[in-house]
Formats: structure tokens, sequence, C-alpha cells
């Protein structure tokens, strides 16, 4: 159960993860940097695949590829008291783990353990989705496709997107297919 917020600005594009867990892969236009927030810290990319998840105290962030700098929120509310995080720059292959009250935790990943996951993952997804023997062998793509290189105006968003709907372009081409 995840829930973001987003809000994206000229000179940069920011999420705030809400609540449970979002991988993001993120386009590299330096001028407009990528940020992640996420209860009191933010992870700012570049051109990157990075995990985030947000449990009731505590911050996990695991970098596939690229490079994040994780730091403290500067909008996020904090004590008084409580310590000042130092900005830690993570590698591909890295976890970092934050905790209430506690200094951050830089770790590799354990490959083994996440792959363990991801199949159980998958086979959660299987489940949920009620999908069984061939339809199982579905793949997701390693990328998502490139941004737009202009902002789509909010104009005419939801006319764009109802003609980009794919369950319209498979009606569309079969509709074509069957008059040929």
């Amino acid at each position: 159960d995840s829930a973001i917020r987003i809000a994206y600005a000229a000179d940069r594009r920011m999420v705030r993860l809400l609540r449970g867990q979002a991988l993001f892969a993120v386009a590299p236009p330096p001028h407009r940097p990528f940020v992640v927030q996420a209860g009191t810290n933010q992870v700012t990319a570049l051109g990157t695949v990075f995990a985030v998840r947000l449990d009731a105290n505590r911050m996990k962030i695991t970098l596939v590829e690229g490079k994040v700098v994780v730091d403290e929120d500067e909008e996020a509310p904090r004590e008084s008291s409580a310590a000042v995080m130092v900005p830690v720059v993570l590698a591909p292959g890295q976890t970092l783990m934050t905790t209430e009250g506690a200094k951050p935790v830089v770790e590799k990943v354990d490959v083994a353990q996440a792959e363990a996951q991801l199949a159980a993952d998958r086979e959660r997804v299987h489940r949920l989705m009620g999908l069984w023997g061939e339809q199982t062998t579905w793949k997701m793509a390693n990328r998502l496709p490139e941004l737009p290189a202009d902002e789509v105006s909010l104009e005419h968003l939801e006319s764009l997107a109802m003609r980009q709907r794919l369950d319209g372009l498979a009606a569309r081409k079969e509709t074509v297919t069957l008059a040929e």
C-alpha cells in the first residue's frame, strides 16, 4: 500500500513518498534534479535507478545504477534535539537505512536475498492477478520510456491520455486489421 505526491516545477522534479515503496528510473536532465522526499530525508538523483521504502519510523534506499545523494529534507519538521544527517553518496549495489534517532547505516546489497524476495514478490503478483501457466512468463521493461522533450500542455491532457490508451490503440489496430 504505497502513496506518493508529485510536484514538478521548472527547476526540479519532486516526489514525496507518503508511505510504502517506490522504484524510480530517472531521466538525467541536470537542470531539473529529481528529488524524492521520504520521512525526514530526501534523495537527489541525476540519471539513475533506485528504490525507496518508507515504513513507520525508518527509510531504506537501494541504488541499482547511477548515483544518488541522501540528505535531510530541509522542509520536514524536526525535533530540535535530533541529530543532523551528513549527506551520504550511494554507489550501485548499496543500500542506506535510516531509523529515527539512529545514525544512517550503509550496506552492500545481498543479491541472493534480493533475488529470493523478487521471486516471492512476483509469485504474489501472479496470485493477486489470478495468473498461472504461460501467463506467468510476462516481462517488465528494463527502462521506462524517455521523457518528452517539451512539457505537455495541461489544457488537452485528458484528450491526449484517451488517444494514447493502450486498450484504445489495440482496438483501433484490430478494427483496421479486420477491415483489410
